[in-house]
């Protein structure tokens, strides 16, 4: 049983499909450090379990320690000869093998599920032979999933929905359902049967029906709109991000909501384009709504990428009859998306990160709002009356040029939109009249401002609202 190891260095995400795979054995073949017994002064390459509630990974706890079937460890692997030490454990370069010679896993795997915090799970490939994802609807358990299953490609630094099978080693994320309400615990069985083979399948039905009637394994909506999001590295590296899609459902709430929508991940990766719908200070990879009008902010961030980008989309199974448009906020550029099938624009890179994130999910205050999905009768929701001050977060932001501000009073009278440097001091002037009740905005220019963040001020009606805007050079 062997998967080979190719691509740039970097994360890769296995699970052993046999029982009794040690990290010894691993560090036989490629590079462990920073656990016990294998320099454990410097910095981590091997992380063997997933806390949901902290986010974050669990550094192996030796050489000893057996990996679990079905379930994920986390992997930094060198694309480098001779990185360590040869009677400790030392780097390869790719491609390379990597395999067991235990006995493969025939039996079905059972794995309880953590429904605490985030609520992701990272699963993997039990057996010796390809797992058919596709019908993971109906494995036992599966009532508690509440998100499609994403995979890893660690060729474009990018999580994406997952394939219709995957082969032996291979990995797999999702959201589970939240904690039973009698508090027992959710258990998925990986079933022996999806990999082609014949174990016995005692059944959790008791556990799926202790909570009474009603749970259903979660299933995507049929109306949606899938984005991917294309670039490169200075050198050339491929770059994508596949993980955003608008879903459409009756009664689905227009807000986030942790049971409908999925929050964006964070590549494990020092360079990354990402492009996720803004949900306050986060970001949702997976946005389920009503189909009615509404304007969903998308938002932007790229590390260590060219300025060129691509964003297409699949928009065959929109709702019929659904206008949907996309407007970028930068270029005022609108592309009805069931006319065109992409986009191609510029946009500013800031340098790749030092190391790699340790969180889970994108951070949204790093992104930049850069589109805009109008949705529906774009009229009714952009004219909707107003009904209190509001100051929009300008956009592009950051920006090296211009960009806009939008703010919205509800009554007529005087206005004032100013911004200030750090230092408190008046650098522009933006509004300063009489304006009409209603939706207004303004040009931030700032090709004259030197880098550095800066406080957009609303005064109107008695009151004051404030938004930052970054400057980058």
């Amino acid at each position: 049983m062997a998967v080979v190891v190719d691509g740039p260095r970097g994360h890769r995400f296995f699970g052993p499909p046999a029982a009794g795979v040690t990290v010894a054995e691993l560090a036989a073949q490629n590079l462990v450090r920073g656990v016990p017994g294998f320099f454990p002064t410097d910095p981590t390459t091997l992380w063997t379990a997933y806390d949901a509630e902290a986010g974050t990974w669990t550094p192996a706890a030796g050489g000893a320690e057996a990996l679990r079937p079905g379930h994920a460890f986390r992997w930094y692997l060198l694309d480098r000869d001779g990185v360590g030490h040869p009677a400790v454990s030392v780097s390869r370069s790719f491609p390379f093998v990597l395999a067991t010679e235990r006995p493969a896993n025939t039996a079905n795997v059972d794995v309880t599920l953590d429904t605490r915090g985030t609520r992701f799970n990272y699963l993997a490939n039990p057996f010796g032979t390809s797992l058919d994802l596709s019908g993971v609807a109906s494995w036992n358990g599966a009532a508690g999933i509440r998100s499609e299953l994403f995979v890893y490609d660690e060729a474009t630094a990018a999580w994406a929905v997952a394939p219709d099978a995957i082969g032996p080693w291979e990995a797999f994320r999702f959201r589970a359902a939240p904690p039973r309400r009698n508090g027992n615990p959710r258990v998925l069985r990986i079933p022996a049967s999806a990999a082609g083979l014949d174990a016995l399948a005692a059944g959790l039905e008791a556990a799926d029906a202790a909570d009474g009637p009603g749970e259903a394994p979660w299933a995507p909506p049929p109306h949606r709109l899938a984005f991917r999001l294309d670039g490169a590295t200075p050198d050339g590296r491929p770059l994508a991000d596949g993980m955003l899609t608008v879903a459409f459902a009756d009664g689905a709430s227009p807000a986030f909501d942790p049971d409908e929508d999925v929050e964006k991940f964070q590549p494990p990766a020092t360079a990354y384009a990402l492009l996720g719908a803004r949900a306050g200070a986060a970001l949702a990879g997976y946005d389920v709504r009503p189909a009615e009008p509404a304007e969903v902010p998308l938002a932007f961030e790229a590390r260590g990428a060219s300025s060129a980008f691509t964003l297409s989309w699949d928009a065959s199974a929109l709702p019929p009859g659904l206008p949907v448009v996309l407007v970028d906020l930068a270029t005022g550029a609108e592309v009805d998306v069931r006319t065109a099938p992409s986009y191609r624009f510029e946009a500013a890179s800031r340098p790749a990160l030092g190391e790699v994130p340790a969180h889970d999910l994108a951070d949204g205050t790093q992104a930049a709002d850069r589109f805009v999905l109008r949705i529906g009768d774009g009229l009714a929701a952009v004219e909707a009356p107003v009904t209190e001050l509001a100051l929009g977060v300008p956009a592009p932001n950051p920006t090296s040029g211009a960009a806009r501000v939008a703010f919205a009073v509800p009554e007529a009278g005087p206005a004032r939109l100013a911004v200030y440097d750090v230092r408190g001091r008046e650098v522009a002037v933006l509004v300063d009249r009489a304006v009409e009740a209603g939706r207004h905005e303004a040009t931030l220019e700032a090709s004259g401002l030197a880098a550095g963040v800066y406080v957009v001020r609303l005064e109107a009606g008695g009151r004051v609202l404030t938004t930052r805007a970054a400057v980058v050079r």
